[in-house]
């Protein structure tokens, strides 16, 4: 009888490995088959001061050239265009919302305007610009030169000695209709910092130049020079491998050389010159 209920017992205990070893498995390999999630904070890209930084520089070009000052110039791209998200800044590369044709070019929208205290909305002709570079060359050369019927009507805008006295000059001068446009344009330079860009930066230099990022290449692209302060990296300068570029801008600093790029008319952002390569002129 003890025999009997041994036997059972083993035979119990085989049964219960039998059915427990294969079902462990099971379950292990279900779980080893999925991924292993990682917790990992996405870097979110601060879209305004990649906006800034793409601006700033060639705001500084200019300032030297023409001596607009270009937190006004940076702030008024801001405010006119919604930080270049707006639909004439889509259609047509217009960052400060001017009116008219250039070279032959423009675009119809509707605009909103204040006419005796009451505000109106109106269809205008806007220039139409192959680039938001050539947008600002155009502005700023609207300031030297004035309008017309005015050569001299935006003389007080160069001649300002600060972001707020240009600011009061623009509104004096009537470049908008909007009674509180020097009070949005003062208050967007001091959210931002605009003013730190009102020097010459010896350093910048616009260039027109046609490249292609090298097939080696392992360096980042950044809103700025990296070695700036409060550089934002963009992407890997991978993703344009292959892609023919346009060099805009140069920027050196004792040995270091970098370029600002576009594709396609757009921006990207900045890279080592060490990852580009310069295509001849032909």
């Amino acid at each position: 009888m003890a025999r009997k209920k041994l036997k059972k017992r083993k035979l119990l205990i085989s049964l219960f490995f039998l059915v427990s070893i294969p079902l462990a498995l099971f379950v292990l390999a279900t779980t080893l088959s999925k991924p292993i999630e990682i917790s990992k904070e996405t870097e979110e890209i601060d879209e305004q001061q990649v906006f800034i930084d793409s601006l700033s520089g060639h705001a500084q070009i200019l300032y030297e050239k023409y001596h607009v000052l270009p937190s006004i110039t940076i702030a008024q791209a801001i405010l006119e265009s919604d930080w270049g998200n707006s639909e004439l800044a889509a259609k047509a590369n217009n960052l400060f919302g001017v009116k008219g044709n250039y070279k032959g070019h423009h675009v119809t929208m509707e605009t909103d305007e204040v006419e005796k205290g009451k505000r109106k909305t109106i269809r205008a002709k806007f220039r139409k610009y192959s680039t938001f570079f050539e947008s600002m060359d155009d502005h700023a050369q609207l300031f030297v030169r004035g309008t017309s019927w005015n050569k001299k009507k935006y003389k007080p805008v160069l001649e300002a000695g600060n972001y707020k006295e240009a600011a009061t000059a623009l509104q004096t001068s009537g470049y908008a209709t909007d009674p509180d446009y020097a009070d949005k344009i003062s208050a967007i330079v001091e959210k931002y910092d605009l003013d730190e860009y009102d020097e010459v930066n010896p350093s910048l230099k616009s260039v027109d130049l046609n490249a292609s990022i090298k097939d080696s290449a392992v360096q980042d692209v950044w809103s700025k020079p990296s070695t700036d302060d409060r550089s934002i990296r963009l992407t890997s300068a991978q993703s344009y491998v292959g892609k023919d570029i346009k060099v805009v801008s140069k920027k050196q600093k004792g040995q270091s050389v970098w370029y600002q790029f576009q594709i396609n008319d757009k921006l990207i952002g900045w890279i080592d010159d060490s990852a580009v390569e310069i295509k001849e002129a032909t």
